[in-house]
């Protein structure tokens, strides 16, 4: 359900970004470029498939998916301004801070409340804590995108923080949002709220601030975030792995039972490892 809500989202980027995406992509680069039509089958076909598993759950995530789906398209649709700005028109995309902090509170907020809305539980104050690391970071993410899509979003009148305040604050403003990503999960660690294994969070911090400075110099930075999501995609694992191992211990190495007997026929058993038993010895 939740990969069906975050592809309907994606289709309808691609709808309602379809002038600055033209301006930062070119055709080639750019999904289903020019087949709006398709794209807005995609959207219905994804939404309905979620609106069907969510049925499958329970009325908690009917309720929840609905209100999460309306104000996620809402994100990136036109709606006029009220006196005296009107007949003016704009998005929410287009307010500087907002936009990312929006869009945060989803990939935050809203997918961490997900589980609890499905089993009808409240959340432990825990998840407090991972809601701002979560928020932080998808913030940081979000910046990213918006220096990488700076020129057309200028032509296009999207208001970013890189349009508005221009990329060297902007890269200042990244290793900010990494700095207090990175201590709000090591205060959880000290705090003993979280196992050794989120010390990886470490490895990350140092790779997104060498990540900044080298994404900052590139004229072209299209494949370099990309590069970047699959970086956070191996600190995941990494931190997955170090915890399932913390948690059980390395196996320990198999062993043989030897029974032998003495020169005055007393049995002696004693055990040997496996790992130094030679080919020819077994």
């Amino acid at each position: 359900m939740i990969s069906l809500n975050t592809a309907a989202a994606y289709w309808t980027n691609l709808i309602t970004d379809e002038k600055e995406d033209s301006l930062n992509y070119a055709k080639s680069e750019r999904f289903l470029a020019g087949k709006l039509r398709l794209a807005k089958v995609l959207v219905v076909l994804c939404y309905s498939g979620s609106l069907y598993l969510a049925l499958q759950a329970n009325w908690r995530v009917v309720l929840f998916g609905a209100i999460l789906n309306s104000f996620g398209t809402f994100y990136g649709l036109e709606f006029p301004l009220p006196p005296p700005w009107y007949p003016r028109r704009t998005r929410l995309k287009s307010v500087p801070w907002l936009k990312n902090a929006y869009s945060s509170f989803f990939w935050s907020v809203a997918l961490l409340l997900t589980p609890y809305v499905y089993l009808g539980t409240m959340p432990e104050p825990l998840i407090l804590l991972a809601i701002a690391t979560m928020f932080l970071l998808a913030f940081f993410v979000e910046l990213l995108w918006d220096v990488r899509d700076v020129i057309g979003d200028r032509f296009a009148g999207v208001r970013t923080i890189p349009v508005t305040m221009g990329e060297p604050i902007s890269r200042w403003i990244l290793h900010a949002l990494n700095v207090l990503g990175t201590l709000v999960l090591v205060a959880g660690i000290l705090l003993g709220w979280l196992p050794g294994a989120y010390w990886v969070i470490l490895a990350h911090a140092a790779g997104a601030a060498f990540f900044v400075e080298f994404y900052m110099k590139m004229p072209r930075r299209q494949l370099a975030s990309h590069v970047f999501v699959l970086f956070q995609g191996l600190i995941m694992v990494a931190t997955i792995v170090v915890d399932r191992v913390g948690r059980e211990g390395v196996p320990a190495a198999p062993h043989y039972a030897c029974v032998c007997h003495d020169a005055s026929g007393a049995r002696l058993t004693h055990s040997v490892d496996r790992r130094r038993i030679s080919p020819r010895e077994s």
